[in-house]
């Protein structure tokens, strides 16, 4: 699954399979795209349908605006993976645990 998520992103978006460098220096590893990919599904267990919903959440504006490119598909990825798990839950939900979150950032 991970390959296939790392080829639709890298075909669709035109982004490379590292991501642009850090800012500031840092320690953490960098992990190629299907790595990172399998790393985050294997440790996020959720079901495979949130995987296609993240799919389809990446095709739709490619559909819309097609010369769309990307910078780092492992941001991509991140973003329409948080997206699709959002849509498990009820809004009620997804604010009440975002707060409790942010309560213990301070």
């Amino acid at each position: 699954m991970a390959k296939l998520c790392a080829r639709f992103i890298s075909h669709l978006f035109a982004c490379p399979g590292i991501p642009p460098p850090p800012s500031a220096p840092s320690t953490s590893l960098i992990l190629h795209l299907e790595h990172f990919i399998a790393y985050t599904l294997c440790r996020m267990r959720l079901h495979m349908s949130v995987t296609f919903t993240m799919l389809y959440h990446l095709q739709r504006p490619k559909a819309r605006f097609p010369v769309a490119k990307g910078s780092s598909g492992h941001h991509l990825f991140l973003s329409a993976l948080m997206i699709a798990s959002k849509i498990m839950f009820a809004l009620q939900e997804i604010n009440q645990m975002e707060r409790e979150m942010c309560s213990y950032f301070e």
